[in-house]
């Protein structure tokens, strides 16, 4: 009987799976992921590992995040939730595809979260 969770696994651009410590291309001992947020941490340094040696360009660009509701949000519980539940995902995610065969690996500070000027949810739209 198959389980009705969801896994998943990291697989390499050669067939090879992640064990936790490194690849195999025994597919029987990949490490099965069960959430999204934990898979795309463990994706980011294995990449970052792939990068020793280069040069970092640490770009910044704004993301607006607009939430709903009827009463005041907590700014500390937001940057939780959010980094909990939220991530950024590339097509090519450190294929070496990124300009200049650049690998790009984009990651977000939710520590760093700030409501924007005006916006307190004082007004509804």
């Amino acid at each position: 009987m198959e389980s009705d969770w969801v896994r998943y696994a990291i697989e390499d651009e050669r067939g090879r799976y992640w064990t936790g410590r490194g690849f195999t291309k025994d597919e029987r001992k990949a490490l099965a992921y069960a959430d999204e947020t934990v898979i795309a941490g463990d994706m980011r340094r294995i990449l970052k590992r792939r990068c020793k040696g280069l040069v970092r360009y640490r770009f910044v660009a704004p993301v607006m995040i607009d939430v709903y509701a009827e009463g005041p949000i907590d700014q500390e519980e937001m940057a939780w939730f959010l980094s909990q539940k939220c991530f950024v995902s590339m097509d090519g995610l450190g294929t070496g595809v990124g300009p200049g065969e650049s690998v790009v690996l984009p990651v977000v500070d939710w520590e760093a979260l700030r409501m924007m000027k005006g916006g307190s949810g004082r007004k509804p739209i």
